[in-house]
């Protein structure tokens, strides 16, 4: 489950959609409860069909797009993913609410 521009948004594919792709891939495991684990995959299967995030995307180029990553209407990937680990309480929502923007090192330097 993530959310890619391809595909317009947040889908299911399969764990191996981008084999290939890449030289070199960062698989991060993650300590958490059988409830936090739980939380984090219902939270991202909630958010299927929800649009990729263009503007967030080009936040990262202009900080006038006002955009804030925590708004549920669009997502792209570390996005999505940190809303998951938001809502399970594996990422504190008091830092993430001081982001105006989320990449996916934000993500794994918390995890």
């Amino acid at each position: 489950i993530s959310s890619w521009f391809k595909t317009g948004g947040v889908t299911v594919r399969p764990a191996d959609y981008d084999s290939g792709a890449f030289t070199s891939e960062l698989f991060v495991n993650v300590t958490a409860t059988a409830d936090q684990e739980a939380r984090f995959f219902a939270r991202l299967e909630s958010q299927v069909g929800k649009p990729y995030d263009w503007r967030a995307v080009l936040s990262f180029y202009s900080k006038r797009t006002g955009r804030d990553w925590q708004s549920p209407d669009a997502w792209f990937c570390s996005e999505h993913i940190g809303d998951g680990l938001v809502d399970c309480g594996l990422f504190p929502l008091h830092i993430a609410s001081e982001l105006s923007r989320l990449t996916p090192r934000d993500c794994w330097l918390r995890t």
